[in-house]
C-alpha cells in the first residue's frame, strides 16, 4: 500500500468535511501534529501487530462479544485508504471468507486497531463530550477493517496487519462488522480482537487491553 495512496484517501475525507465544515480545513491543518488528530477524531497510529498471547490471563470485558455473521468475501488490507468512511463497495461481495459482527454492550465506549481512519463526514453526526470536543465515532452496522490479533497452534504470535493503524472507537449500544480471511483460521491458528475501554468524558484509553476471541463459523 503506498503512502500516495493513503494519503489520497485521507484528502477525500478531508475534503468532504471542508466542504461541509470548518473542522476538514482546521484538519488538514494540523494532520502533521499526531496529538491534535487524536483529539480532533479519536484516532490515533500504530504501527505492527498487538504481540499480545491469546492467554486466557488476557482478561475480557463483560458485554464485548463477537459473533459469526455471514459468508462473503473478505476485505483486502491493501486496498484500504489512509481515511475513508467505511461500507467500501465491495463490502458484501459474495466469497467464502467470514464476517462477524462486533457488539459491544459493556456500558462504555472501547477502542481498537483499524487498518484505515473511519471519519464520519457530516461533524452533526459526532459525539459532543462534555468539554465540547467532538469526536467521530462508528456508526452501527458499519462494515469496516479490524486489525486482529493472530496466534499458530502453540501459541506464537504472527505477524499481521501492515506498518500503520488507526485507533476506531465504538459506543456502548452499538455494533460494526468486520472480515476476516478463511485462511487465517489455517493449521489451527486463533484470532482474537484486543481493545481497550475509553473514559465517556475524555474518549482517553482507561484500563488494561481486553480481548475477545474469534472463532470460525463451525466452532461458533
Amino acid at each position: 500500500m503506498s503512502y500516495g495512496a493513503w494519503s489520497g484517501g485521507l484528502n477525500t475525507v478531508l475534503g468532504t468535511l471542508a466542504s461541509n465544515t470548518h473542522v476538514g480545513g482546521h484538519l488538514r491543518h494540523v494532520i502533521t501534529r499526531p496529538h491534535i488528530l487524536v483529539l480532533a477524531v479519536a484516532l490515533s497510529w500504530g504501527c505492527g501487530t498487538s504481540g499480545l498471547p491469546l492467554a486466557p490471563s488476557v482478561p475480557a470485558l463483560e458485554g464485548v462479544t463477537v459473533s459469526f455473521d455471514s459468508f462473503g468475501q473478505a476485505l483486502n488490507l491493501w486496498d484500504q485508504h489512509l481515511a475513508e468512511v467505511g461500507d467500501p463497495a465491495n463490502a458484501q461481495a459474495a466469497g467464502s471468507d467470514y464476517w462477524y459482527r462486533l457488539r459491544n454492550d459493556s456500558g462504555q465506549p472501547i477502542s481498537f486497531r483499524t487498518a484505515s481512519m473511519y471519519i464520519d463526514p457530516n461533524i452533526k453526526n459526532w459525539k459532543v463530550l462534555p468539554g465540547g470536543k467532538r469526536v467521530s465515532t462508528l456508526p452501527e452496522g458499519r462494515r469496516i477493517l479490524v486489525l486482529f490479533a493472530l496466534e499458530d497452534r502453540k501459541g506464537k504470535p504472527l505477524p499481521y496487519g501492515g506498518d500503520m493503524s488507526a485507533l476506531s472507537s465504538l459506543e456502548s449500544g452499538r455494533s460494526v462488522l468486520f472480515s476476516i480471511p478463511r485462511a487465517a483460521f489455517d493449521r489451527g491458528q486463533r484470532v482474537a480482537i484486543d481493545f481497550r475501554a475509553l473514559s465517556p468524558d475524555t474518549w482517553e484509553e482507561v484500563g488494561s487491553t481486553y480481548r475477545v476471541a474469534v472463532v470460525p463459523p463451525s466452532h461458533a
